[in-house]
């Protein structure tokens, strides 16, 4: 995070709750994350992800393929210890570097910074891989043929911490049906790895009363991730 955005009084985010609604997140010296520390797995990972790469962009195992410009696939530091799923990617995306555009991707930067690390530094990566056709539904049989991607792709990168983001990458994740609501706010076990749910960026920007919310559940990331 930029110097500049550091307050002098460290407690001044307990009681300017506006700018923390606002995403202003200034003040957060007493609860900043180290940075991302690289690991080295050698011989146990069996396939890189230039290799996964390889293998998914021409995937057809599902409808979801018809139509699409290009597989959406993960982008970042490729030994991060916080991986980060994504709703599915738009239309938009297709076009772009990153599996997410716009303001909701500006938003998500600031969400970032505030828990001093940036998008370089983390692994994150649409739940699904191909965008969807405007106006058509995702079935359950193309989720489960989607998460056998994203699951591969939490195997090589072997994360710490998996912050999942909407309420389809929770359902997916957790095999649920129960809605975000209930699930965010709690800790989970992916592939025996730490999983916290919270709300996607677009959300937020749609409804910024779920921004408070969002905020606590940074802040549980934030004191798990502490070593």
């Amino acid at each position: 995070m930029n110097s500049s955005n550091t307050v002098s009084n460290p407690g001044k985010i307990h009681s300017d709750l506006e700018q923390i609604l606002q995403w202003s997140f200034r003040g957060l010296t007493d609860l900043m994350l180290p940075p991302a520390k690289g690991k080295n797995f050698g011989a146990s990972q069996t396939i890189s992800l230039s290799e996964f790469t390889n293998a998914t962009k021409n995937c057809q195992s599902c409808g979801l393929h018809a139509g699409r410009k290009r597989v959406v696939l993960g982008t970042g530091n490729e030994s991060a210890r916080l991986m980060i799923v994504l709703p599915a990617p738009s239309m938009e995306t297709e076009s772009n570097d990153y599996p997410y555009s716009g303001t909701s991707a500006k938003l998500l930067r600031k969400m970032i910074q505030a828990i001093n690390l940036n998008l370089a530094e983390v692994y994150s990566t649409p739940v699904l891989k191909c965008a969807p056709r405007k106006g058509r539904s995702i079935s359950d049989a193309e989720i489960l043929e989607c998460q056998q991607h994203l699951q591969k792709e939490i195997q090589i990168v072997k994360p710490e911490f998996i912050l999942s983001m909407g309420e389809l990458a929770a359902r997916t994740l957790l095999r649920t049906d129960a809605n975000l609501g209930s699930l965010r706010g709690n800790w989970e076990l992916f592939l025996n790895i730490p999983l916290l749910c919270t709300w996607e960026a677009e959300l937020l920007l749609n409804s910024p009363d779920r921004k408070r919310e969002a905020w606590a559940d940074l802040k549980m990331l934030m004191a798990r991730m502490r070593p």
